[in-house]
């Protein structure tokens, strides 16, 4: 169910892009490779989804993505997501917003979480 929410709202995204590309030449004059020529041009440079996803949750929730990725796997934080807090209340807007639940980063870089500097290491006794 979360994976069809995700696929229409890029579908929306992907329809409203060519819509208003559309609007842009309404008599329908230019061809394809006209089109993506004007955009060249325009320097319009499309963001991936991952990207677009990163930046609007450090914009809108003032964390890292993989933050939010990690959160969403926990039973707690959907307990907490139903609750009546402003933050939860917020959390939800933007999650309705961006794939609701759904993983939304690359594989890659869910492996990379536990990888690194900052992994915590085993004291020893």
């Amino acid at each position: 169910m979360d994976k069809t929410k995700a696929r229409t709202a890029d579908m929306f995204l992907e329809i409203t892009e060519a819509y208003e590309l559309l609007r842009q030449y309404p008599g329908g004059s230019l061809s394809s490779r006209q089109l993506r020529q004007e955009e060249e041009d325009l320097d319009i440079i499309p963001q991936s989804q991952e990207e677009y996803y990163r930046q609007a949750v450090r914009e809108t929730l003032g964390i890292e993505a993989e933050v939010l990725e990690e959160s969403k796997k926990c039973p707690m934080f959907r307990e907490w997501l139903k609750g009546r807090s402003h933050m939860a209340f917020h959390f939800n807007l933007f999650l309705m917003r961006h794939g609701g639940l759904a993983p939304m980063l690359g594989k890659r870089k869910a492996a990379e979480l536990g990888e690194g500097e900052n992994r915590r290491r085993k004291r020893k006794r």
